[in-house]
């Protein structure tokens, strides 16, 4: 009733539960199942006023869905007004600065951004932006939206080179180098006065800037590490919560694999670092619900979690996880020491078990076991 849990969980949970039902429920098609509910019920009733509570339960009903629509109009409202602010923001506040690269291996290599020194009356002069960018050798930008195609482009050296870009990034510190540019974003918004949510605003800056970013230093190309994880995932394609789980009692698992699921194909499929994050947060959340759904509460910790995690893991089947975990943590900034830095060092230990999983590291599972259903999953895939 509070929403803590999906209510699509109970409904399949239910389903699971009614195919366990004793033979002397089930007989004349649940006949003696009906009589105990009916009899139970009516014994409810006969302790409440059921007809007032009915009409006070219709009217909370009510103006709950009402609430609920009012509250999100307002928060689709305030989603436009702010994407409208956004637009003007990235298209008119001036952040003139230098862009400076350098690259000639990672040992001669240089990356930096500085507040430019371009005269304020030569910013629409074109001519003089060219000698300007040719005489000091960098890129000068003046708007948020012009930013990223200043930027440089490091998939290039990947393709050229085979150059390691996320190697790249961290030792020209690049990360640092994007937040300095955030934070003189941030000093020139609070010169605005009309800005309305400037947290929201800043968050949605990054996230463009990130997203246009992303062709530029993301790997075009799955790393070696991704694709093992990939083809042991789909190796393991076969296997089952009771081969991950060390618990007697058995797990009901209701909606969570499809919501698991859902979140990493999100983490996958967004471009910004602050949205990947929340997506692997996601999954955790999953594996959270599923735990206390199964009675595990408030004592449950990363031994709880980690058969499920691996389990999901396995089941997602996901193309560049290695890699999104490399760009996560170059990225993650102070949430290193919170718990986002704790939930990737926990996916960080799953990328290196998973190509060296073996049958011992499953519950009853032999060796030939392991090796024929191993085996049929691969002519499945060739099929």
């Amino acid at each position: 009733m509070d929403g803590s849990i999906p209510s699509e969980w109970y409904v399949k949970s239910l389903l699971e539960y009614l195919k366990k039902l004793p033979e002397n429920l089930t007989k004349n098609d649940c006949e003696e199942l009906y009589k105990e509910m009916e009899d139970d019920i009516n014994k409810s009733i006969k302790g409440l006023d059921f007809e007032a509570l009915s009409v006070i339960m219709g009217k909370l009903k009510f103006a709950n869905r009402i609430k609920l629509y009012y509250q999100k109009s307002k928060e689709l409202l305030d989603d436009i007004k702010t994407n409208e602010e956004i637009k003007n923001i990235i298209t008119r506040l001036l952040v003139p600065v230098d862009i400076k690269f350098e690259y000639d291996g990672v040992e001669n290599g240089k990356f930096q951004i500085d507040i430019s020194k371009m005269k304020d009356k030569d910013y629409n002069n074109e001519e003089k932006k060219s000698k300007y960018e040719k005489s000091n050798k960098i890129r000068f930008a003046l708007t948020i939206e012009n930013f990223p195609k200043k930027f440089p482009n490091l998939v290039k050296y990947q393709e050229m080179q085979d150059a390691d870009i996320f190697e790249i990034q961290e030792n020209l510190n690049f990360p640092e180098q994007i937040a300095k540019y955030l934070d003189l974003i941030r000093e020139s918004l609070k010169r605005v006065p009309t800005i309305s949510s400037f947290d929201t605003i800043m968050e949605k800056i990054y996230d463009y800037l990130m997203g246009k970013l992303y062709d530029k230093i993301y790997p075009i190309e799955p790393c070696e590490e991704d694709n093992k994880i990939f083809q042991q995932s789909v190796l393991l394609s076969w296997t089952q919560p009771k081969h991950f789980l060390k618990q007697k009692k058995e797990f009901v698992f209701g909606s969570f694999e499809n919501d698991v699921l859902e979140y990493f194909k999100l983490l996958d499929s967004e471009k910004s670092p602050r949205k990947k994050l929340i997506n692997m947060d996601g999954v955790f959340n999953s594996i959270g619900f599923l735990l206390r759904f199964n009675g595990k509460g408030d004592d449950a910790g990363v031994d709880d979690q980690m058969p499920i995690l691996n389990y999901a893991f396995i089941k997602a089947q996901a193309l560049r996880m290695f890699s999104n975990i490399r760009f996560m943590e170059l990225y993650i900034g102070d949430k290193k020491s919170k718990k986002e830095g704790s939930q990737l060092t926990q996916f960080k230990g799953i990328c290196e078990m998973i190509p060296k999983l073996k049958n011992t590291d499953l519950n009853d599972v032999s060796r030939e076991e392991f090796t024929r259903k191993c085996n049929e999953a691969t002519k499945e895939i060739k099929l």
